[in-house]
């Protein structure tokens, strides 16, 4: 299965590199890739070697695919402010969705593929239906109850690898200050549930 969705993964990341324009911003990349090196160090993340890319989509965006490979857009770190323990959120936020399969969950079940058809090797085959449908997919958030659980895990995240928890407060303050605004904030983040609500539960969570 760990297999299977690497296959999944690296496909993936190989369509979304065609579907968008990847920044040449090797300095920046390098930043995000430290920020990853160090939850790799601290954190324990099964079967996850990450991979960064940073794009230069219009919208704030994060992807994190199958086995690690992850792409967040210069608009989003730019949106942060380049605030390292925000960043830090973002990826451990995308981790949590990856450490409780989401994303592959959420492919398989979307597209009625069995992880049979990833694991026999056929993971190129599919190239035309992630350009169409998986790709869209991947650019919108999760289930609301999804999300929630990649938010806690993604604190839980931040916490051990010795980030300040407050980055995680302080990104969804900053969403929650232009959600009056879906041009600003895009698909991808207004898709998310209400910064509000992600807010207290994350807050109800730090005391736990």
């Amino acid at each position: 299965a760990v297999q299977a969705e690497r296959d999944l993964g690296e496909t993936l990341a190989a369509e979304l590199r065609l579907a968008t324009r990847i920044a040449d911003e090797p300095e920046l990349r390098e930043w995000v890739r430290s920020i990853c090196g160090r939850l790799n160090q601290k954190v324990e993340l099964p079967g996850i070697h990450y991979r960064c890319e940073i794009t230069g989509e219009e919208h704030p965006t994060a992807i994190g695919l199958p086995g690690g490979y992850l792409f967040l857009s210069r608009s989003l770190i730019d949106l942060c402010e380049r605030n390292e323990d925000e960043i830090a959120f973002v990826v451990a936020h995308e981790t949590g969705h990856l450490l409780r399969r989401h994303t592959w969950d959420r492919l398989i079940q979307q597209s009625a593929l069995r992880a049979a058809s990833f694991a026999a090797g056929r993971a190129g085959l599919l190239s035309g239906w992630i350009r169409q449908q998986g790709l869209p997919m991947l650019r919108s958030a999760h289930s609301k109850e999804f999300e929630f659980e990649a938010d806690k895990d993604g604190l839980a995240i931040l916490r051990m690898a010795g980030y300040d928890p407050g980055g995680a407060i302080a990104f969804l303050r900053r969403i929650e200050a232009l959600s009056g605004d879906p041009d600003v904030l895009g698909e991808y983040l207004a898709s998310h549930p209400a910064p509000g609500e992600r807010i207290a539960r994350l807050e109800a969570a730090s005391k736990e």
